[in-house]
């Protein structure tokens, strides 16, 4: 049976784009100035700004942390040379391969013209096979057969489509397959691919098939439960809705994570079988990305578990990584070195010990360079831990009042429920914060990421008033916080059924508010997304949200907002917009903030930079 899968208008359109972003001539995301030594081997794209660059949110050149100006900043690129294609290459269409239960999968293949072949690689791609012009550099440039093969149910290929079903035990036997054919050699082979052919990576590694020996997931997720269908155990958002159908209909069926899960999930006993089967690893991904988010615990946990593996992060959006210079190379180059050292045993900069100056590269938003860090999280972080205070900050304004006149005594009070942040504890008898939440009109957040734009670049104040909302006082260095916000706190709600949003923005010496990260939990499905707990009115429980990565440098004159509301939405023009969808219940919930219910955030600060003058308590 052969099922032809169409993805709708908008899936469509983000896919010519992709093609768009990826033609012969890759693209730089970050603009760099000045000289550097040439890179080893020399080799790379010529990068040009993107096209896309100018939709993203581009953070204002500032100065770099307190504290941070001896850490390991990388030198600006070097030029890159124009690369020949020496191979000339037999391109096959339509070659069918058996699976383990007969279905025939389709498959492009790209055979270089070589007297000895030298590795292959593999795209197991969901959307079907396509004409990546990735797949045809590596063969014609690096003489790598390449093999694009479309998944079940997907263009030509036999079998149902569905959400990431077969994906691991089809790409085991993908990859058994390409190990035996002549134009494979020794039979080494790498798995890359990005978004959805990133995800496939990390699917097919969980089955350790024994020739497997390097991958590199880009803007993807490995438990794309938590990271992508189910945020916080939220439901999907619009961006998921414009799926396929074998895709959003198959995730909506099962709500909680149970046993169906389990088995699209890639979860940390796998990935710890997959650093210790010692096979490569480069992970990459864009800070503005909706999907990356999953690709850093899946570094940690493969890394941590001693793992050859290495985390690769630019500034931008889906598009970005794949388009960009990250560091000393461009995406391509990065690739290139890997495969090369993990195919072919080749000795050059990414197994040199030196060219590498740690396994993990970032870029830090704010002072707008990268840098190289041992691994993420990174080892000296200094975690401060600030609490909410029920002492007004000041910078939230009541909205204007309407309509007539009210007999009301409560009539023509402020609704606004703006904290305050600080490293003392609270009082015995601190005051709560309350907020309500209407499944029709919110208040909501506008704190979702866009495939193409990343961030929303709206300005957030407006919602800030209608939420509640703790903001720190001007800071006075620049300040760092580069890892995952933490939010400890008690609370309670009058509906079984509750989202609880954090959103956190820099607030500028204007006033003006922007998005700079996240986070989310559905209460009665925290800390298990397996068995929901609906929560009883009144009752109170503490909860834990662990907002999305960042790396980010709050500039001096500026203040720290953390926003709290029941639901967010998309920013005006944002289209299929990647977060939670809207709970359909009505709440009123209150945060507690007293001395035996503390609520607090714990910020990952690198450097001597603080958010508060006091002297905080740390982790």
């Amino acid at each position: 049976m052969i099922t032809l899968v169409r993805f709708p208008a908008g899936v469509r359109r983000a896919l010519l784009i992709s093609m768009v972003l990826l033609g012969s001539t890759p693209l730089l995301a970050q603009g760099t100035h000045g000289e550097a030594p040439p890179a080893p081997n020399n080799i790379g794209p010529v990068a040009m700004a993107p096209a896309a660059a100018k939709n993203i949110a581009i953070i204002p050149q500032g100065e770099m942390g307190a504290g941070t100006e001896n850490r390991m900043w990388a030198a600006p690129p070097a030029p890159p040379a124009p690369r020949p294609a020496p191979y000339e290459l037999n391109i096959t269409e339509h070659v069918k391969i058996t699976m383990r239960d007969g279905i025939k999968l389709d498959a492009l293949l790209y055979a270089p013209v070589r007297k000895k072949p030298a590795g292959c690689i593999l795209v197991a791609d969901g959307y079907g096979w396509s004409y990546d012009p990735r797949d045809r550099r590596f063969a014609e440039q690096d003489g790598y057969a390449v093999l694009n093969v479309s998944y079940r149910g997907i263009f030509q290929s036999e079998g149902e489509a569905g959400l990431y079903d077969h994906f691991g035990e089809d790409g085991y036997d993908l990859v058994e397959w390409m190990a035996k054919q002549p134009w494979c050699s020794d039979g080494h082979v790498g798995i890359f691919g990005s978004s959805l052919p990133g995800i496939a990576p990390w699917q097919i590694a969980k089955t350790l098939p024994p020739h497997l020996k390097a991958i590199a997931p880009d803007v993807a997720c490995a438990d794309c439960y938590n990271y992508l269908w189910y945020p916080g155990g939220a439901l999907p958002g619009p961006g998921r809705e414009e799926r396929g159908d074998h895709e959003y209909l198959a995730a909506i069926k099962h709500r909680d994570r149970d046993a169906w899960w389990d088995k699209q999930i890639v979860d940390n006993k796998a990935l710890t079988a997959i650093a210790k089967s010692g096979m490569g690893v480069m992970v990459s991904g864009g800070l503005q990305d909706y999907i990356t988010p999953g690709n850093f615990p899946a570094f940690t946990t493969v890394h941590d578990a001693g793992g050859s593996a290495r985390l690769l992060i630019e500034s931008g959006a889906h598009f970005g990584a794949r388009t960009s210079v990250i560091g000393p190379w461009h995406h391509e180059t990065h690739m290139d070195l890997f495969f090369a050292h993990y195919l072919r045993g080749a000795k050059n900069a990414w197994s040199d010990g030196k060219t590498y100056k740690g396994d993990a590269l970032i870029w830090i938003m704010g002072a707008n360079k990268f840098r190289w860090e041992k691994t993420w999280p990174i080892p000296d972080t200094r975690y401060t831990k600030l609490y909410l205070r029920a002492k007004p900050s000041g910078t939230i304004k009541a909205p204007a009042r309407r309509g007539a006149p009210s007999d009301d005594p409560e009539a023509g009070k402020s609704k606004v429920s703006d904290g305050s942040l600080s490293a003392t504890p609270p009082a015995a008898d601190e005051a709560s914060m309350v907020y309500r939440y209407f499944p029709e009109t919110g208040p909501y957040l506008e704190a979702m990421r866009t495939t193409a734009e990343g961030w929303p670049k709206v300005d957030e104040t407006a919602d800030e008033t209608r939420t509640a909302s703790w903001t720190t006082d001007p800071l006075t260095v620049p300040t760092e916080v580069t890892g995952n916000i933490v939010f400890d706190f008690s609370a309670s709600s009058t509906a079984a059924d509750t989202d609880i949003v954090l959103m956190i923005t820099d607030v500028g010496p204007d006033g003006t508010s922007h998005y700079v990260s996240s986070g989310v939990i559905n209460a009665p499905r925290y800390p298990d997304p397996s068995a929901p707990n609906p929560l009883k009115p009144g009752e109170v429980r503490s909860y834990k949200i662990v907002a999305q990565p960042m790396a980010y440098v709050f500039q001096p004159g500026h203040r720290v907002r953390f926003s709290v509301a029941g639901g967010v939405t998309p920013a005006p023009g944002q289209r299929g917009a990647q977060g939670p969808g809207k709970n359909a219940h009505y709440s009123e919930v209150t945060i507690l903030e007293d001395a035996a219910h503390p609520a607090s955030m714990t910020i990952p600060i690198i450097g001597t930079g603080r958010l508060t003058s006091e002297v905080a308590s740390a982790r």
